[in-house]
């Protein structure tokens, strides 16, 4: 149930942020009563925190699957980015995008993550680019 509660609470932030995203909605989206979410869930910033977490590990995954391959040519690096950009289900970019508004409590440790993947994003980019020379 924890895990369908995370992956439901995704893709409500991801559409309403988390202000605009109750505990009542979280509930109704795994057919439970809100104080059953606190049997799994201390709160909605530890729902929240879960479900970041699980968005990162979700692009990072995606990013150290494509560091597995052998293979860096300028196709393949096209390639990756497409997959990137286009493959990945939308309510993980739309959650994305909704961290620009998180609201302050959270920024720290967000911008924190936001920039380690941004970081391995742009390493693989540049070991692709330096292996075509």
């Amino acid at each position: 149930m924890k895990d369908k509660i995370i992956d439901n609470a995704i893709t409500l932030f991801s559409e309403k942020g988390y202000d605009g995203t109750t505990l009542d909605d979280i509930a109704k989206s795994v057919n439970i009563k809100k104080a059953s979410l606190y049997y799994h869930f201390d709160s909605k910033k530890s729902i929240y925190e879960q479900s970041v977490k699980c968005c990162f590990d979700y692009l990072n995954n995606i990013i150290m699957m494509n560091q597995n391959k052998s293979n860096y040519s300028i196709d393949a690096l096209y390639q990756f980015l497409f997959e990137f950009i286009f493959d990945i289900e939308e309510r993980y970019i739309r959650m994305y995008v909704q961290l620009s508004n998180t609201p302050e409590e959270f920024s720290g440790n967000i911008y924190g993550q936001i920039q380690d993947l941004n970081q391995s994003l742009s390493k693989e980019i540049a070991n692709s680019m330096m292996n075509q020379r």
